[in-house]
């Protein structure tokens, strides 16, 4: 975990920690994946901006359909 203590090293708050930490790292992730969609929307000639829009929005898509497939995938493969 990095530069987190052990819950050896301070009990109960190693958690606590870790949780606001991970919650800190979600603010910032979710700013920059705003930025760089915008960043990379703009950054093409205006004859392909939406096509670049649309495919941002086709990730987020995928990636909404693949992680529960995934889940279900390794929960039925665990049990093997």
């Amino acid at each position: 975990m990095g530069l987190v203590p052990t819950y050896a090293a301070v009990g109960a708050a190693a958690p606590i920690i870790f949780l606001i930490l991970r919650v800190i790292q979600g603010l910032f992730v979710g700013g920059v994946t705003a930025t760089t969609h915008t960043l990379g929307t703009e950054s093409v000639p205006e004859r392909w901006r939406g096509l670049m829009r649309l495919e941002n929005s086709w990730n987020l898509q995928i990636s909404n359909v693949a992680l529960p497939v995934r889940q279900v995938w390794r929960a039925t493969h665990a049990l093997l």
